[in-house]
């Protein structure tokens, strides 16, 4: 995959993963639940760190030799995981957020990415068919 490809796909789906935080972290901070709503914040915007530290990280795990492309794997799958942990441990921490919402927010790349295939790639597909 080019280049220019990871950095279109890592912008589209960090954008959609963030109107998607927004979405649904701000009715529920209006509605009286600032917890549940910083939650989603919260782990949304670390699951968009996990996704540009994967895009920036990918170029260079196919270089070297087969022990190096296995250690610097290893070693960016370790920090992504502690980067994914971080947000976890604060919600554990510290009440003004809720755990779970959290948890929930961390998996809104993945959303942004499957809403992307259900409605928006038929919705393209549609278009270039009628052209």
């Amino acid at each position: 995959m080019p280049m220019e490809e990871i950095k279109e796909a890592t912008r589209r789906y960090g954008r959609g993963a963030l109107a998607l935080a927004i979405l649904t972290a701000f009715p529920c901070i209006l509605a009286g639940y600032p917890a549940i709503g910083k939650g989603i914040l919260l782990g949304s915007l670390f699951s968009i760190a996990n996704l540009l530290l994967m895009a920036v990280g990918l170029p260079g795990r196919a270089l070297g030799g087969r022990n190096a492309r296995i250690l610097r794997s290893l070693g960016s799958l370790s920090g992504r995981l502690l980067v994914m942990a971080a947000p976890l441990y604060l919600a554990l921490t510290r009440e003004t957020y809720n755990v779970f919402a959290v948890a929930g927010g961390l998996f809104s790349v993945q959303a942004a990415i499957l809403l992307d295939h259900i409605l928006v790639g038929p919705i393209l597909a549609g278009r270039k068919r009628r052209t």
